[in-house]
């Protein structure tokens, strides 16, 4: 395979906001511009109308989304492993304080 036939394959595996993402960073080569462009207009986009800087807006939140996210299950993750180990550490507790008293 040739470097524009390697670039046609990654495009066209790509989705529309794969593509779009990629083409509004400007993160395409000099040889991958034209191909993108070519793939763009054949899905029906037309790269020279692509708001770019609305395109990095929408981007750059949901971005920031994502990680609001990721923080968040994180967040619940360490309450629910600290209430795991709490309700642990009472139940031996209880256990203990159970067999003493009925030794």
């Amino acid at each position: 395979m040739t470097r524009p036939e390697l670039f046609q394959s990654a495009f066209q595996a790509m989705t529309d906001s794969e593509l779009i993402a990629r083409w509004a960073k400007q993160q395409l080569s000099d040889v991958a511009r034209p191909i993108a462009a070519e793939e763009l207009r054949g899905r029906g986009i037309e790269p020279d109308q692509i708001d770019l800087r609305g395109e990095l807006d929408r981007q750059e939140r949901d971005e920031v989304e994502y990680k609001r996210g990721q923080r968040q299950r994180a967040g619940r993750m360490g309450l629910r492993f600290l209430l795991t180990t709490a309700g642990a550490i009472l139940s031996a507790f209880g256990a203990a304080i159970v067999a003493l008293i009925f030794r």
